[in-house]
C-alpha cells in the first residue's frame, strides 16, 4: 500500500501526519513555526518533522507516494512557489524545489485554506455542488469547491475572504489594506482585543486566566467568559460577531450548498449552546431527584463528552438506514417499508408516541392512517378475515380501485 504525507504549515504550528490512500491516519505530529525566522529554517523544520513521522510510524520513505503542503498565501501550485505570504513572510519561496530536494520525493503544494476545502469536502462534502470553508487562525483563509474542483479564478490565486474590507477605514492589516475582515475575525485579531480589554479591566479575570497559560492566547476570553466574566463575555460577544458578519457576506457573495467553519478557536462556542443547561436524574439509592453539573462543565470531561457523540452518531446512523432512502411518494414513508406505530408518531411530528392509541383508523392533521392487520393464516378462498380479538384490522384490495376495510368489533357508522 501507498501512503502519503500532509503537511499544514500554519502562523503558530507545522502540523504534518502520515496517511493511507483511504484517508486513516498512520502518525501524526507538530512543531512550532517560530514564523519570525528565516523561512529556509522553517522549510528545515519541515522535513525534520517528516523524518520524524517515518521514525514513529517504522516506515521507510521509499513507501511514500509523495508529499502534499497546504501553505498560506499565494501558491503558484504549477510551479511550486509561494508567491506571497504576509502571516509567514515569504515572496517568491521555491518551496517545491528546496522539499523535493531535502526528501527526494515528489511534492505538490497548495494555498491551505484551498486543501482544507477540498479535503473537508472530499471526506464530508455529501456531492454538494458547492462548498466553501472558511479557516480561522493566525489569519483568515477560505477555499471553495465549485462541482468538485477548487475555484482558483482567473489568476490562479482562489479565495482570499480574509482580505474583503469589513469596516471601510478601519484597522490596518498586514497586506496593507484597511479594514480586512483578518483584522477583526481571526485569533491574531481576537488576541489583540483581548489584550486591549484586559488593559481596560484590571480586575478582569483573563489577567489570572492568562498567567495559567503562560500568555494571552486566543482562548483567554472565552476561557473567562465560560467563568462568567464580564470582560471576557464582552470580548467573545464582539469577536463573534466580527466573525458573523464576515460570513454572512461570503454567503451572500457565494450562496453555498454547504459553508464549514475551521480553525481551533471555531471549537469556542459549542459551550454558550448548552451553559444553561441543566441535567436532571433520579438517584436510585435515595430516589430523590437530584441537580447535576451544568451540561456545559460535564462537556469538559473528555469521556463524557465522547459517550454523547456516540450516542448521537448511533441515533444518527438509525435513523439514516431506516429512512434514509431516497423517497418514492410525496410526505415521509417509503413505499413498501415496514413502519412500526411509534415510527409513525415520529415522521408524522406528533410531539409524543401515539402508539398505544394509534390503531383502527386514526387522524393527524390533515392525513387519515388506517391500519390493518392481515391474518392470513386464518383466511379461507385466499379472502382475508377479521380476527377475533384483535385489536387490529382485515382488509384486502380489489382490483385497483377498492379497498375493503372491516371495522373493529362493536363499531358502527356513527363511530369516528
Amino acid at each position: 500500500m501507498k501512503y502519503y504525507i500532509g503537511i499544514d504549515l500554519g502562523g503558530t504550528n507545522i502540523a504534518a501526519g502520515i496517511v493511507d490512500k483511504t484517508g486513516k491516519i498512520i502518525a501524526k505530529d507538530s512543531v512550532p513555526t517560530l514564523n519570525t525566522r528565516p523561512i529556509e529554517a522553517i522549510m528545515l523544520d519541515m522535513t525534520k518533522l517528516c523524518k520524524t513521522l517515518l521514525d514513529k510510524s517504522q516506515m521507510d520513505i521509499n513507501k511514500i507516494e509523495a508529499v502534499g503542503i497546504g501553505c498560506p498565501g499565494t501558491v503558484d501550485n504549477k510551479n511550486g512557489i509561494i508567491s506571497y505570504s504576509n502571516n509567514i513572510p515569504m515572496k517568491n519561496v521555491p518551496m517545491r524545489k528546496f522539499m523535493e530536494k531535502q526528501l527526494n520525493i515528489s511534492v505538490n503544494l497548495e494555498n491551505d485554506a484551498n486543501a482544507a476545502a477540498l479535503g473537508e469536502y472530499t471526506a464530508n462534502g455529501h456531492n454538494a455542488s458547492s462548498y466553501i470553508l472558511i479557516t480561522l487562525g493566525t489569519g483568515i483563509g477560505g477555499g471553495a469547491v465549485i462541482n468538485s474542483k477548487i475555484y482558483r479564478g482567473f489568476n490562479g490565486v482562489g479565495i482570499e475572504p480574509g482580505h474583503m474590507t469589513l469596516i471601510n477605514g478601519g484597522e490596518r492589516c498586514t497586506c496593507g489594506k484597511h479594514g480586512c475582515w483578518e483584522t477583526y475575525g481571526s485569533v491574531t485579531a481576537l488576541i489583540n482585543q483581548t489584550k486591549l480589554k484586559m488593559t481596560d479591566n484590571p480586575d478582569s479575570l483573563m489577567h489570572k486566566i492568562s498567567g495559567k497559560f503562560g500568555e494571552v492566547n486566543g482562548r483567554v476570553a472565552f476561557e473567562a467568559a465560560k467563568a462568567g466574566d464580564k470582560a471576557g463575555l464582552e470580548v467573545v460577544e464582539k469577536y463573534t460577531e466580527y466573525v458573523a458578519d464576515g460570513i454572512t457576506s461570503v454567503i451572500n457573495i457565494f450562496e453555498p450548498e454547504i459553508l464549514v467553519i475551521g480553525g481551533g478557536i471555531s471549537k469556542e462556542g459549542e459551550y454558550q449552546k448548552y451553559k444553561n443547561i441543566e441535567i436532571i436524574c433520579n438517584d436510585n439509592d435515595t430516589k430523590v431527584v437530584q441537580r447535576m453539573m451544568g451540561y456545559a462543565k460535564r462537556l469538559q470531561n473528555k469521556e463524557f463528552c465522547k459517550q454523547m457523540e456516540d450516542l448521537i452518531q448511533v441515533g444518527l446512523r438509525r435513523y439514516q438506514d431506516k429512512f434514509g432512502r431516497k423517497q418514492v411518494t410525496e410526505g415521509p414513508f417509503v413505499l413498501y417499508e415496514k413502519y412500526s406505530r411509534r415510527d409513525i408518531s415520529l415522521l408524522m411530528n406528533c410531539g409524543r408516541d401515539l402508539s398505544s392509541i394509534m390503531y383502527g383508523m386514526k387522524r393527524i392533521g390533515d392525513d387519515v392512517f388506517i391500519f390493518v392487520t392481515y391474518h392470513k393464516a386464518g383466511a379461507k378462498n385466499d379472502e382475508l378475515q377479521y380476527a377475533e380479538g384483535k385489536p387490529g384490522l382485515c382488509g384486502c384490495i380489489y382490483g385497483q380501485q377498492i379497498f375493503r376495510w372491516d371495522s373493529q368489533i362493536g363499531k358502527g357508522p356513527e363511530s369516528s
